[in-house]
């Protein structure tokens, strides 16, 4: 089992019932996983990926108490 895989291992998915037309990869399950107290929103796609919602990973990384000082406005630490 890789890092992914067992990151993912306790995720309950649960059928997403869509499957639209095309050949761009599409969720046929979602799930939820928590890490240090987050919850993150995830999916299992028809190819076998799983990926993360976006804006749950985004808010995840965030650090909530920088210093404006030091940091731009992308969330990035400025170049000393």
């Amino acid at each position: 089992m890789n890092y992914d895989e067992e990151i993912l291992a306790g995720v309950q998915w649960r059928e997403t019932g869509s499957q639209p037309e095309g050949d761009l990869p599409y969720a046929t399950h979602e799930g939820m996983f928590e890490i240090l107290g987050s919850k993150l929103r995830c999916y299992r796609l028809n190819t076998g990926q799983a990926i993360i919602h976006g804006d749950d990973l985004a808010a995840f990384l965030q650090i909530p108490d920088a210093d404006p000082e030091t940091v731009d406005g992308k969330g990035l630490e400025k170049a000393a």
